[in-house]
Protein backbone atom coordinates (compact mmCIF):
# COMPACT_ATOMS: atom_id res chain seq x y z
CA UNK A 1 0.00 0.00 0.00
CA UNK A 2 1.58 3.37 -1.30
CA UNK A 3 1.64 6.05 1.70
CA UNK A 4 2.26 9.74 2.13
CA UNK A 5 5.30 10.20 4.11
CA UNK A 6 6.64 13.81 3.48
CA UNK A 7 4.82 16.89 2.80
CA UNK A 8 6.76 19.68 2.11
CA UNK A 9 5.95 23.62 0.61
CA UNK A 10 7.53 22.58 -2.79
CA UNK A 11 7.85 18.42 -2.20
CA UNK A 12 5.81 15.09 -1.41
CA UNK A 13 7.31 11.75 -0.94
CA UNK A 14 5.75 7.96 -0.68
CA UNK A 15 6.35 4.93 0.11
CA UNK A 16 4.98 1.59 -1.43
CA UNK A 17 7.23 -0.68 0.25
CA UNK A 18 10.45 -0.66 -1.14
CA UNK A 19 9.71 2.20 -4.17
CA UNK A 20 10.56 5.55 -3.41
CA UNK A 21 8.09 8.09 -5.07
CA UNK A 22 9.58 11.87 -5.00
CA UNK A 23 7.98 14.76 -6.44
CA UNK A 24 9.80 17.76 -6.47
CA UNK A 25 8.79 21.70 -7.66
CA UNK A 26 5.42 21.50 -6.65
CA UNK A 27 3.27 24.73 -5.78
CA UNK A 28 3.18 25.34 -2.25
CA UNK A 29 -0.48 25.57 -0.57
CA UNK A 30 -1.95 23.78 -3.21
CA UNK A 31 -4.10 20.22 -3.56
CA UNK A 32 -2.09 17.65 -5.50
CA UNK A 33 -2.37 14.11 -6.39
CA UNK A 34 0.86 11.63 -7.07
CA UNK A 35 -0.47 7.70 -7.69
CA UNK A 36 -4.34 7.93 -6.64
CA UNK A 37 -3.12 10.12 -3.21
CA UNK A 38 -4.61 13.71 -3.06
CA UNK A 39 -3.03 16.06 -0.40
CA UNK A 40 -1.93 19.88 0.37
CA UNK A 41 1.20 21.13 0.57
CA UNK A 42 2.73 22.95 2.74
CA UNK A 43 2.06 27.05 2.74
CA UNK A 44 5.30 28.78 2.17
CA UNK A 45 6.06 31.45 4.48
CA UNK A 46 6.79 34.97 3.12
CA UNK A 47 10.38 35.87 2.52
CA UNK A 48 13.59 34.33 1.86
CA UNK A 49 14.70 31.07 3.06
CA UNK A 50 17.76 32.16 5.59
CA UNK A 51 18.49 28.62 7.70
CA UNK A 52 17.81 24.54 7.55
CA UNK A 53 18.20 22.90 11.02
CA UNK A 54 17.78 18.52 11.44
CA UNK A 55 16.87 16.65 13.78
CA UNK A 56 17.11 13.19 15.40
CA UNK A 57 16.14 11.62 18.78
CA UNK A 58 16.01 7.80 19.88
CA UNK A 59 18.64 7.11 18.20
CA UNK A 60 19.68 4.51 20.52
CA UNK A 61 23.41 3.44 19.42
CA UNK A 62 23.86 -0.53 20.97
CA UNK A 63 20.35 -1.72 21.01
CA UNK A 64 19.78 -5.13 20.18
CA UNK A 65 16.26 -5.63 20.77
CA UNK A 66 13.19 -3.77 19.30
CA UNK A 67 9.65 -3.95 20.88
CA UNK A 68 10.47 -4.34 24.29
CA UNK A 69 8.69 -2.60 27.04
CA UNK A 70 8.63 -4.14 30.42
CA UNK A 71 5.64 -5.28 31.44
CA UNK A 72 4.00 -5.75 28.41
CA UNK A 73 4.26 -9.01 26.13
CA UNK A 74 2.78 -8.32 22.98
CA UNK A 75 5.75 -9.36 21.04
CA UNK A 76 7.14 -9.65 18.47
CA UNK A 77 10.83 -8.61 19.77
CA UNK A 78 12.45 -8.45 16.41
CA UNK A 79 16.79 -7.73 15.97
CA UNK A 80 18.78 -7.87 12.93
CA UNK A 81 19.78 -10.75 11.09
CA UNK A 82 23.18 -12.70 11.43
CA UNK A 83 25.44 -11.01 8.93
CA UNK A 84 23.46 -8.27 8.76
CA UNK A 85 24.99 -4.35 10.24
CA UNK A 86 23.02 -4.47 13.82
CA UNK A 87 20.25 -2.08 13.01
CA UNK A 88 20.77 0.96 15.31
CA UNK A 89 24.40 1.32 12.94
CA UNK A 90 22.66 0.93 9.99
CA UNK A 91 19.70 3.34 10.66
CA UNK A 92 21.81 5.90 11.67
CA UNK A 93 24.29 5.55 9.07
CA UNK A 94 21.22 6.39 6.88
CA UNK A 95 20.02 9.04 8.70
CA UNK A 96 23.12 11.06 8.42
CA UNK A 97 23.68 10.50 5.08
CA UNK A 98 20.19 12.12 4.11
CA UNK A 99 20.18 14.83 6.29
CA UNK A 100 23.83 15.83 4.99
CA UNK A 101 22.49 16.01 1.83
CA UNK A 102 20.30 18.76 2.99
CA UNK A 103 23.19 20.67 4.06
CA UNK A 104 21.70 21.65 7.63
CA UNK A 105 23.38 24.51 9.18
CA UNK A 106 22.69 22.68 12.84
CA UNK A 107 22.08 19.20 13.57
CA UNK A 108 20.00 18.53 17.04
CA UNK A 109 20.20 15.27 18.42
CA UNK A 110 17.61 14.77 21.45
CA UNK A 111 18.49 12.12 23.66
CA UNK A 112 18.67 8.80 24.00
CA UNK A 113 21.85 8.88 22.23
CA UNK A 114 22.51 5.04 23.55
CA UNK A 115 20.19 1.57 24.74
CA UNK A 116 21.56 1.46 28.03
CA UNK A 117 24.05 4.50 29.13
CA UNK A 118 27.53 3.68 28.67
CA UNK A 119 30.37 5.38 27.33
CA UNK A 120 30.85 3.00 24.77
CA UNK A 121 27.60 3.08 23.30
CA UNK A 122 27.70 7.20 23.38
CA UNK A 123 31.40 6.95 21.70
CA UNK A 124 29.51 4.95 18.84
CA UNK A 125 27.03 7.98 18.89
CA UNK A 126 29.81 10.33 18.37
CA UNK A 127 31.51 8.12 15.93
CA UNK A 128 28.78 7.97 13.68
CA UNK A 129 27.53 12.04 13.90
CA UNK A 130 30.35 13.95 14.71
CA UNK A 131 32.70 13.11 11.64
CA UNK A 132 29.30 14.19 9.50
CA UNK A 133 28.35 17.77 11.09
CA UNK A 134 31.49 18.72 13.58
CA UNK A 135 31.23 21.68 15.27
CA UNK A 136 27.12 21.67 13.66
CA UNK A 137 26.28 18.71 16.08
CA UNK A 138 24.52 19.88 19.28
CA UNK A 139 23.34 16.78 22.02
CA UNK A 140 21.18 16.33 24.58
CA UNK A 141 20.93 13.11 27.00
CA UNK A 142 17.82 11.44 27.36
CA UNK A 143 16.81 9.01 29.90
CA UNK A 144 18.37 6.24 28.63
CA UNK A 145 21.11 7.90 28.93
CA UNK A 146 21.18 8.73 32.43
CA UNK A 147 19.60 5.27 33.59
CA UNK A 148 22.72 4.28 35.09
CA UNK A 149 24.11 7.21 36.43
CA UNK A 150 26.63 8.68 34.04
CA UNK A 151 26.65 12.61 33.29
CA UNK A 152 27.67 12.54 29.12
CA UNK A 153 25.70 15.00 27.11
CA UNK A 154 24.29 17.02 29.99
CA UNK A 155 25.65 20.30 28.90
CA UNK A 156 22.19 22.04 29.06
CA UNK A 157 20.95 24.61 28.44
CA UNK A 158 22.32 25.39 25.15
CA UNK A 159 21.43 28.74 23.02
CA UNK A 160 22.59 27.93 19.39
CA UNK A 161 21.83 31.60 16.82
CA UNK A 162 21.43 31.41 13.60
CA UNK A 163 19.83 33.77 10.55
CA UNK A 164 15.94 33.58 11.30
CA UNK A 165 15.81 31.57 14.20
CA UNK A 166 17.59 30.99 17.56
CA UNK A 167 17.46 27.54 19.02
CA UNK A 168 17.03 26.39 23.13
CA UNK A 169 18.67 23.01 24.11
CA UNK A 170 17.30 21.59 27.40
CA UNK A 171 18.14 18.98 29.66
CA UNK A 172 14.85 17.31 30.63
CA UNK A 173 16.60 13.89 31.70
CA UNK A 174 16.00 12.46 35.89
CA UNK A 175 19.33 10.63 36.44
CA UNK A 176 18.11 6.82 36.93
CA UNK A 177 14.56 7.69 35.98
CA UNK A 178 12.24 7.67 33.07
CA UNK A 179 10.23 10.50 33.72
CA UNK A 180 11.21 13.88 32.84
CA UNK A 181 11.84 17.23 34.44
CA UNK A 182 12.95 20.80 33.65
CA UNK A 183 14.82 22.92 36.44
CA UNK A 184 14.20 26.19 37.72
CA UNK A 185 17.74 27.26 36.23
CA UNK A 186 16.57 26.06 33.03
CA UNK A 187 13.34 27.51 33.25
CA UNK A 188 14.75 30.96 34.41
CA UNK A 189 16.90 30.79 31.52
CA UNK A 190 14.45 30.18 29.06
CA UNK A 191 12.40 33.20 30.49
CA UNK A 192 15.38 35.54 30.13
CA UNK A 193 16.18 33.89 26.63
CA UNK A 194 12.29 34.56 25.51
CA UNK A 195 12.63 38.44 27.04
CA UNK A 196 15.85 39.27 25.16
CA UNK A 197 15.89 37.87 21.45
CA UNK A 198 15.22 39.36 18.72
CA UNK A 199 13.95 36.45 16.47
CA UNK A 200 11.95 33.70 16.84
CA UNK A 201 13.20 30.80 19.42
CA UNK A 202 12.49 27.05 18.91
CA UNK A 203 12.98 24.73 22.18
CA UNK A 204 14.11 21.59 22.44
CA UNK A 205 14.16 18.55 24.82
CA UNK A 206 14.20 14.87 25.09
CA UNK A 207 10.91 14.48 26.96
CA UNK A 208 7.52 15.62 26.04
CA UNK A 209 5.39 18.07 28.15
CA UNK A 210 1.94 16.75 30.03
CA UNK A 211 -1.04 18.45 29.06
CA UNK A 212 -2.12 20.84 31.03
CA UNK A 213 -5.69 20.42 30.04
CA UNK A 214 -5.54 16.69 31.10
CA UNK A 215 -8.22 15.35 33.50
CA UNK A 216 -5.54 13.06 34.96
CA UNK A 217 -2.46 14.16 37.14
CA UNK A 218 0.01 11.59 38.12
CA UNK A 219 3.45 12.87 39.30
CA UNK A 220 4.97 9.21 37.37
CA UNK A 221 3.82 10.90 34.03
CA UNK A 222 5.99 9.23 31.90
CA UNK A 223 7.15 12.64 30.03
CA UNK A 224 7.44 15.76 31.78
CA UNK A 225 6.25 16.15 35.21
CA UNK A 226 3.06 18.37 35.49
CA UNK A 227 4.09 20.51 37.58
CA UNK A 228 7.34 21.11 35.27
CA UNK A 229 5.40 21.29 32.07
CA UNK A 230 2.89 23.51 33.33
CA UNK A 231 5.96 26.01 34.64
CA UNK A 232 7.41 25.76 31.06
CA UNK A 233 4.08 26.31 29.39
CA UNK A 234 3.51 29.69 31.60
CA UNK A 235 7.48 30.77 30.43
CA UNK A 236 5.88 29.94 26.50
CA UNK A 237 2.42 32.31 27.87
CA UNK A 238 4.67 34.99 28.56
CA UNK A 239 7.25 34.79 26.31
CA UNK A 240 5.58 35.04 22.54
CA UNK A 241 8.87 34.39 20.93
CA UNK A 242 9.08 31.11 22.23
CA UNK A 243 7.33 29.88 18.92
CA UNK A 244 7.36 25.92 19.75
CA UNK A 245 8.79 23.11 21.68
CA UNK A 246 9.89 19.82 19.72
CA UNK A 247 10.47 16.50 21.78
CA UNK A 248 11.19 12.86 21.34
CA UNK A 249 11.02 10.09 24.01
CA UNK A 250 7.53 8.80 22.79
CA UNK A 251 8.76 7.45 19.66
CA UNK A 252 5.95 9.01 17.83
CA UNK A 253 5.05 11.55 15.65
CA UNK A 254 2.25 13.86 17.24
CA UNK A 255 1.72 17.60 17.36
CA UNK A 256 -0.76 19.25 20.27
CA UNK A 257 -1.83 22.98 21.24
CA UNK A 258 -3.01 24.21 24.14
CA UNK A 259 -5.75 27.00 24.59
CA UNK A 260 -2.78 28.71 27.02
CA UNK A 261 -0.37 28.61 24.47
CA UNK A 262 -2.76 29.29 21.33
CA UNK A 263 -1.04 27.98 17.67
CA UNK A 264 2.26 27.01 19.46
CA UNK A 265 3.24 23.66 19.06
CA UNK A 266 4.00 21.09 21.17
CA UNK A 267 5.74 18.08 18.73
CA UNK A 268 6.85 14.60 19.28
CA UNK A 269 8.89 13.05 16.45
CA UNK A 270 9.54 9.27 16.14
CA UNK A 271 12.83 7.31 16.92
CA UNK A 272 15.42 6.95 14.06
CA UNK A 273 15.74 3.21 14.87
CA UNK A 274 12.31 1.57 13.93
CA UNK A 275 9.57 2.23 12.23
CA UNK A 276 8.74 4.85 10.55
CA UNK A 277 12.53 5.94 10.79
CA UNK A 278 12.33 9.67 11.25
CA UNK A 279 13.97 12.64 11.32
CA UNK A 280 12.72 16.20 11.03
CA UNK A 281 13.94 19.52 8.91
CA UNK A 282 13.10 22.99 9.67
CA UNK A 283 13.14 25.23 6.77
CA UNK A 284 13.34 29.14 8.17
CA UNK A 285 12.04 31.85 6.55
CA UNK A 286 11.65 35.84 6.94
CA UNK A 287 8.05 35.28 7.86
CA UNK A 288 8.26 31.91 9.75
CA UNK A 289 9.52 28.29 10.03
CA UNK A 290 8.10 25.10 8.39
CA UNK A 291 8.59 21.40 10.43
CA UNK A 292 8.91 18.66 7.38
CA UNK A 293 8.69 14.97 8.61
CA UNK A 294 11.54 12.63 6.86
CA UNK A 295 11.38 8.61 6.32
CA UNK A 296 14.84 7.42 5.95
CA UNK A 297 14.49 5.82 3.08
CA UNK A 298 17.67 4.03 1.94
CA UNK A 299 16.87 -0.09 0.74
CA UNK A 300 18.17 -1.10 4.31
CA UNK A 301 16.37 1.29 6.08
CA UNK A 302 12.87 0.63 4.40
CA UNK A 303 13.39 -3.11 4.39
CA UNK A 304 14.07 -3.03 8.45
CA UNK A 305 11.43 -0.25 9.47
CA UNK A 306 9.08 -2.81 7.25
CA UNK A 307 9.76 -5.26 9.58
CA UNK A 308 9.24 -3.48 12.51
CA UNK A 309 5.97 -2.49 11.96
CA UNK A 310 4.99 -5.59 13.69
CA UNK A 311 5.87 -4.69 16.97
CA UNK A 312 3.12 -4.85 19.58
CA UNK A 313 0.76 -7.01 17.80
CA UNK A 314 1.04 -5.02 14.43
CA UNK A 315 -1.01 -2.03 16.14
CA UNK A 316 3.05 0.10 16.11
CA UNK A 317 2.70 1.74 13.02
CA UNK A 318 -0.89 2.98 14.18
CA UNK A 319 0.60 4.55 17.29
CA UNK A 320 4.18 5.64 15.91
CA UNK A 321 3.17 7.55 11.99
CA UNK A 322 1.20 10.23 12.78
CA UNK A 323 -1.39 11.18 10.80
CA UNK A 324 -2.00 14.50 8.47
CA UNK A 325 -4.99 14.72 10.89
CA UNK A 326 -2.30 16.84 13.06
CA UNK A 327 -2.41 19.49 10.40
CA UNK A 328 -6.29 20.69 11.60
CA UNK A 329 -7.39 22.83 8.73
CA UNK A 330 -11.20 24.47 8.32
CA UNK A 331 -13.34 23.68 5.50
CA UNK A 332 -11.21 26.16 3.11
CA UNK A 333 -8.15 24.37 3.35
CA UNK A 334 -6.60 26.77 5.86
CA UNK A 335 -4.60 25.87 8.82
CA UNK A 336 -6.19 26.58 12.29
CA UNK A 337 -4.79 25.50 16.14
CA UNK A 338 -5.41 21.48 16.48
CA UNK A 339 -7.15 22.37 19.58
CA UNK A 340 -10.50 23.76 17.67
CA UNK A 341 -9.90 20.02 15.84
CA UNK A 342 -10.22 18.53 18.67
CA UNK A 343 -13.16 20.82 20.28
CA UNK A 344 -15.18 18.98 17.27
CA UNK A 345 -14.08 15.55 16.82
CA UNK A 346 -11.66 13.88 18.48
CA UNK A 347 -8.86 11.50 16.83
CA UNK A 348 -9.25 8.59 18.54
CA UNK A 349 -11.09 7.30 21.75
CA UNK A 350 -13.15 4.70 23.64
CA UNK A 351 -15.94 5.48 26.42
CA UNK A 352 -12.92 4.97 28.84
CA UNK A 353 -11.28 7.40 27.35
CA UNK A 354 -14.34 9.17 27.20
CA UNK A 355 -14.70 9.20 30.67
CA UNK A 356 -11.41 10.40 31.24
CA UNK A 357 -9.70 7.49 31.85
CA UNK A 358 -5.78 8.77 30.91
CA UNK A 359 -4.16 7.60 27.61
CA UNK A 360 -1.80 5.03 29.74
CA UNK A 361 -4.58 3.01 29.87
CA UNK A 362 -3.25 0.85 32.71
CA UNK A 363 -5.89 0.38 35.03
CA UNK A 364 -8.02 -2.97 34.88
CA UNK A 365 -10.23 -1.72 37.83
CA UNK A 366 -10.97 1.49 38.40
CA UNK A 367 -11.25 3.16 42.32
CA UNK A 368 -14.77 4.92 42.64
CA UNK A 369 -15.86 7.91 43.75
CA UNK A 370 -19.71 9.42 44.33
CA UNK A 371 -21.42 11.12 41.38
CA UNK A 372 -21.43 14.98 41.90
CA UNK A 373 -23.17 17.33 39.32
CA UNK A 374 -20.54 19.77 39.57
CA UNK A 375 -17.70 17.39 38.26
CA UNK A 376 -19.14 17.61 35.00
CA UNK A 377 -19.27 20.75 32.61
CA UNK A 378 -22.96 19.92 31.93
CA UNK A 379 -26.24 21.00 33.57
CA UNK A 380 -28.48 17.64 34.18
CA UNK A 381 -32.07 17.75 34.73
CA UNK A 382 -33.05 16.25 37.51
CA UNK A 383 -35.14 13.21 35.51
CA UNK A 384 -31.17 13.11 33.80
CA UNK A 385 -29.15 12.93 37.26
CA UNK A 386 -31.49 10.27 38.64
CA UNK A 387 -31.22 7.67 35.68
CA UNK A 388 -27.05 8.37 35.88
CA UNK A 389 -28.01 7.18 39.95
CA UNK A 390 -29.58 4.71 38.77
CA UNK A 391 -26.85 3.42 36.02
CA UNK A 392 -24.03 4.28 38.41
CA UNK A 393 -25.06 2.89 41.91
CA UNK A 394 -21.95 2.23 43.41
CA UNK A 395 -20.15 5.44 41.89
CA UNK A 396 -18.00 6.28 38.99
CA UNK A 397 -14.31 6.09 38.18
CA UNK A 398 -11.90 8.38 39.64
CA UNK A 399 -9.10 8.02 37.47
CA UNK A 400 -7.44 10.77 39.51
CA UNK A 401 -6.17 7.58 42.09
CA UNK A 402 -4.37 4.58 41.08
CA UNK A 403 -6.38 1.98 40.09
CA UNK A 404 -7.46 -1.52 42.51
CA UNK A 405 -5.04 -3.42 43.63
CA UNK A 406 -2.01 -1.20 41.08
CA UNK A 407 1.34 -1.43 42.14
CA UNK A 408 4.38 -0.60 39.75
CA UNK A 409 5.90 -3.40 38.14
CA UNK A 410 7.88 -6.27 40.28
CA UNK A 411 11.40 -7.04 38.42
CA UNK A 412 12.83 -10.05 38.30
CA UNK A 413 15.84 -9.27 39.45
CA UNK A 414 17.40 -6.11 40.90
CA UNK A 415 20.69 -4.04 39.55
CA UNK A 416 20.65 -1.60 42.55
CA UNK A 417 21.22 -2.41 46.66
CA UNK A 418 19.42 -1.81 49.48
CA UNK A 419 20.42 1.76 48.77
CA UNK A 420 19.01 2.19 45.92
CA UNK A 421 22.24 2.56 44.48
CA UNK A 422 23.25 1.13 41.04
CA UNK A 423 25.68 -1.95 40.95
CA UNK A 424 27.77 -1.81 37.95
CA UNK A 425 29.52 -5.12 38.42
CA UNK A 426 27.71 -7.33 40.57
CA UNK A 427 28.94 -8.14 43.78
CA UNK A 428 31.49 -11.40 44.99
CA UNK A 429 30.22 -14.31 45.30
CA UNK A 430 32.07 -15.11 48.88
CA UNK A 431 33.67 -18.32 49.88
CA UNK A 432 32.13 -21.80 48.10
CA UNK A 433 29.84 -23.66 50.07
CA UNK A 434 31.19 -27.00 52.31
CA UNK A 435 31.19 -29.92 49.91
CA UNK A 436 31.38 -28.20 46.57
CA UNK A 437 34.42 -29.22 45.41
CA UNK A 438 36.20 -25.59 44.84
Amino acid sequence: MIELTTVADDEAVLHDGPRVVRRDGLEPDRDHEVEGVAFRTLPRPGGARLATVATVNDVHFGEQECGVIEGLEMGPILRSEPGETPYPEMMNRAAVAEIAASAPDVVVAKGDLTATGTRAEYQQFLDCYGPAFGERLVHVRGNHDGYFGETFADRAPVEVELPGVRLAVLDTTIPLQTTGQVSTEQLEWLDELGARTDRPVLVFGHHHVWSPESNSRHETYFGISPDDSERLVDVFVRRPALVGYFAGHTHRNRVRRFAATGEVPWVEVASVKDFPGSWAEYRVFENGILQVHRRISSPEALDWTDRTRAMFGGLYPSYAFGDLADRCTNGAGTAVPSYVCDATVAAYGTPRFGADEPLTDDIWKCQLKPLRRDDYPVSFTDDQWAQLEKAFPTGVCDWGRPGVDQQGTIPWQSYQDAGGRVVYCGRPLGAATAGSGA
